[in-house]
This record gives C-alpha cells, structure tokens and sequence, in this order.
C-alpha cells in the first residue's frame, strides 16, 4: 500500500499510528502520520518505523508508564508468546485512567456540602 492512501487510512479512522504486520500477524514495524508524510510517493514497507516499542501482553502498565513518557515512543505494540500483535497501547491509553484516579482523588479531598473547613492562614 502506498504512503499517500495509508496516510488517508489513518486521517478516516482518527489514528496516529498502525502496526504494520506480516500475514501470521507478526509485528513489522509501525507507521504514523510522519513516516507516511516523509514518506511520499513511498509503500508502507519504506516508510514504516521497523523498530517499534514492543512489549508482552505480561508486561505490567507500570513499566510501559517511563517508556511511553520519555518522548520516544507514542504507542507501544504488544505480542503474544509467539510475537503476533495482540494490540497496541498509546500514551492516552495510559493517561486517561491516571487522570481520572486524580479526578477521583481532588472529589474525595472536596469538602462535603455542609462540611465546616478550618482555613489555616487565619490562625
């Protein structure tokens, strides 16, 4: 498939980034939108990224956290036992529940209604 209509692909389904995979599913690289744009005029194969963040469905989210936050990867593609892609993770999946565990934090720390708060200052 060429740059141009992969890069088309991503824009209709509002993706930043899909592996690349062979027939078994075995992870070839990714691509997003900056290797299809420096790649114009090119296939998927010559623009993708072959060497991508890779990590088993075993690997606790606590380990991707410093590798998809060091400003080098986006997503990481996780495999199987057998290295087939199995899905991929983004910063955003990651973020989304950390935010919300702050949200749900800054509510149980909110004064209840009625509740007396005692400001310190004027002490």
């Amino acid at each position: 498939e060429g740059a141009g209509r992969a890069r088309a692909r991503l824009l209709k389904h509002n993706l930043g980034a899909r592996p690349v995979i062979d027939a078994s599913r075995h992870v070839l690289g990714i691509v997003g939108h900056a290797e299809l744009l420096a790649g114009a005029g090119k296939t998927v194969a010559e623009a993708m990224n072959a060497s991508p963040c890779l990590a088993s469905s075993a690997t606790p989210i606590d380990e991707l956290l410093p590798v998809l936050s060091g400003g080098v990867f986006h997503e990481a593609l996780i495999t199987d036992e057998a290295g087939r892609l199995a899905g991929m993770i983004t910063q955003t999946d990651l973020l989304a529940p950390l935010w919300r565990g702050h949200v749900a934090e800054q509510v149980a720390a909110a004064p209840k209604a009625g509740e007396r708060v005692l400001d310190s200052t004027a002490m």
